[in-house]
């Protein structure tokens, strides 16, 4: 999944962010996800590359309680 994101550089990160929980989760961020995303991206201290940040957000949204349990 993260490798068919990246394909998508007509969208810009925020919008990214937004497509990732829409494909994981079904559903928009929340303002507080929103913001928590934005700051992994944005944070100069992370040396991972791009790619590898992607799958980091892809593999958390998996382990969230949103995704192991169905309202």
């Amino acid at each position: 999944a993260a490798g068919q994101h990246m394909s998508k550089q007509e969208l810009d990160v925020e919008n990214r962010v937004k497509l990732c929980f829409q494909q994981v989760l079904s559903r928009k961020p929340t303002d507080s996800e929103h913001k928590m995303a934005m700051a992994f991206f944005r944070d100069d201290s992370n040396k991972d590359g791009e790619q590898q940040r992607w799958a980091l957000l892809y593999q958390t949204l998996i382990q969230s309680l949103d995704f192991r349990y169905a309202k």
